[in-house]
């Protein structure tokens, strides 16, 4: 566990010492609390998109969107034909 976390906890728990155990739960439960903390820091309240990148930094997990998703939706017909019609008549192929 890293120091700065290890800090945190015993703010809230200053019994503990170097050799006790808490659950992995407990630890996990930190883990956002102390990134929440810190991007309150740096940006003042936090959005929904902060609380969910502080939820994925304490899981290890990646926050993405998939910007393609709703890019055909927004072309307009001209738009997508222009983009086929190279790829169709053998343009940019190798």
């Amino acid at each position: 566990m890293r120091p700065a976390l290890a800090d945190r906890i015993r703010q809230d728990h200053p019994a503990l010492d170097a050799q006790s155990c808490i659950s992995r739960a407990a630890v996990d439960r930190y883990r956002l609390r102390y990134v929440e903390e810190l991007l309150r820091q740096e940006r003042g309240e936090l959005t929904r998109l902060d609380k969910e990148v502080a939820r994925s930094l304490a899981e290890g997990l990646t926050v993405t969107e998939n910007v393609e998703d709703n890019y055909d939706e927004n072309r307009t017909l001209g738009e997508r034909l222009s983009e086929g019609l190279p790829r169709s008549a053998g343009v940019g192929r190798s």
